[in-house]
């Protein structure tokens, strides 16, 4: 039983040994069989790609031969178009060569026929010689009539029909009593002084029509100037919208330094004391219109102040009348002295009270507590706690009265005011104090600085230099006129 058990086993084994055999041998006929595949597969892949790689190198051929064909092409029309371009740059050289040449020989032949004889060339300088002359005879004339005759004119005029006038100058300041006071220290002037505004004010008067007809008024000058004394042209008269009065603003110069403030006046005339006089009456019309500008000026200030200080008694009036009615209606005339005196009784009979109380002690302790001078001493204090009371409730307000600390507050308030008001009284005085001051000090005054005098020899007309202006002007309206002309 056991060999043919242990038989059985070998058979099978055997078996299992074959069967895994075959298995064995299916697996690797598998695998070559997939491997065959796999190298056909990858044969098939080469082949297609060795197939791609020729029919692009063929594509890439034919795209070079194309390429080549085009440029061929294209180099072909270039050399043509050139050669074409150069064809018509030579016809084109050839047609300006037969243009220049025809050109060349038409000049010739007009030059040919234009060349004048010597007759022709003789005739045509006597010509130019004449038209030379013309010309110059022409500038001579124009010379003549715009320049020669005018500017002799001017100085014919000048010498014998224009009327000599004589100047008169004088040099004036415009200060006042404070500004000198202010200007030197010791007599000794300030540095950095500011010139007066109304120096700046009277030279603005004595350049206006103002001036001039006041001038007028007080010396008739206007009439004098436009009379037959003065020749046709100085002589002041109404024409082209100007009046006789602006006009006399050329017989008038006035210069101003504006370091030194000094006003410099000339005045022109054909009398020598006239033009004095005449400086002297400006000199004069200045001093008042300043005076005149100051009065004005200070006098509306001093009003000014005098309002100020009307105001501020008025109210000094209604806050000495406030205080007043305070001290009325509470009988007292000054709080705060109440206020102390009240106070100073309450530390009165608060001493008082630690008096009798330290001898209440005293006598507690001596045994006697108890006896009728003890009882009366503790009343003397109860009466003194009720007066202490009673006189620090005085100072509490209640529904009927008004408090005391209110009554302390108008009263302060109302003297506050009242000093305020004072305080500024005082100051309206000084300010009105100090303007009557700067009034009496601030006075301009017209200084002569130099005196009027007139020149000794005429100073108009001017011959030499009005002949040379006349000459410059005259003889620049020539060129311009033989420029227009074409007279050159």
């Amino acid at each position: 039983m056991t060999d043919k058990k242990d038989n059985q086993e070998h058979t099978q084994s055997e078996e299992e040994r074959i069967a895994a055999w075959k298995a064995e041998r299916q697996r690797v006929a598998e695998e070559q069989k997939q491997e065959r595949i796999r190298l056909k597969q990858e044969e098939r892949e080469k082949a297609a790609e060795q197939r791609k790689l020729e029919a692009e190198a063929q594509k890439q051929e034919r795209i070079r031969l194309k390429q080549e064909e085009r440029e061929q092409a294209a180099e072909q029309r270039k050399l043509e178009a050139e050669a074409q371009k150069q064809e018509r740059i030579r016809q084109k050289q050839e047609e300006r060569e037969k243009q220049q040449k025809e050109q060349e020989e038409k000049l010739a032949q007009q030059v040919q026929s234009r060349i004048p004889s010597l007759d022709e060339v003789n005739a045509q300088d006597v010509r130019f010689e004449e038209h030379k002359r013309k010309i110059k005879q022409s500038k001579i004339k124009l010379f003549s009539v715009l320049v020669l005759i005018p500017t002799l004119f001017v100085l014919f005029y000048q010498s014998f029909i224009s009327t000599p006038l004589y100047s008169a100058t004088a040099v004036i300041s415009v200060s006042s009593k404070q500004s000198e006071s202010s200007s030197s220290f010791g007599g000794v002037p300030a540095l950095g002084n500011t010139v007066n505004p109304d120096v700046y004010s009277s030279y603005a008067y004595l350049t206006s029509t103002s001036l001039l007809r006041a001038l007028d008024k007080e010396s008739n000058i206007v009439h004098r100037l436009s009379s037959d004394e003065v020749d046709p042209i100085t002589r002041i008269r109404s024409w082209l919208g100007s009046s006789e009065t602006a006009q006399l603003k050329r017989f008038i110069e006035s210069s101003i330094d504006i370091q030194s403030g000094l006003i410099t006046i000339t005045v022109f005339d054909y009398q020598k004391e006239q033009a004095i006089k005449n400086i002297n009456t400006i000199i004069n019309l200045v001093d008042k219109q300043t005076s005149l500008l100051s009065k004005e000026l200070f006098e509306s200030q001093i009003e000014s102040a005098v309002m100020a200080v009307e105001e501020a008694r008025l109210g000094v009036i209604e806050a000495t009348q406030v205080l007043t009615q305070i001290q009325l209606e509470s009988s007292i005339q000054d709080p705060e002295l109440y206020l102390a005196s009240i106070y100073r009784d309450i530390d009165t009979m608060s001493a008082e009270r630690l008096q009798l109380l330290n001898q209440i002690k005293r006598n507690e302790i001596n045994g006697t507590g108890n006896s009728p001078l003890t009882n009366s001493l503790r009343l003397e204090v109860k009466e003194l706690d009720k007066r202490i009371t009673s006189t620090r409730n005085n100072l509490i307000e209640t529904e009927d009265t008004e408090s005391f600390a209110s009554l302390l507050k108008r009263f302060n308030q109302a003297r506050k005011e009242s000093q305020i008001a004072n305080e500024i009284l005082n100051k309206s005085l000084q300010a009105l104090a100090d303007i009557e001051k700067d009034a009496a000090l601030g006075k301009n005054l017209i200084q002569r600085v130099v005196p009027a005098h007139a020149s000794e020899s005429t100073t108009h007309p001017k011959v030499l230099k009005t002949t040379f202006i006349a000459f410059l002007l005259t003889y620049s309206l020539f060129l311009i006129v033989r420029v227009v002309l074409k007279l050159d």
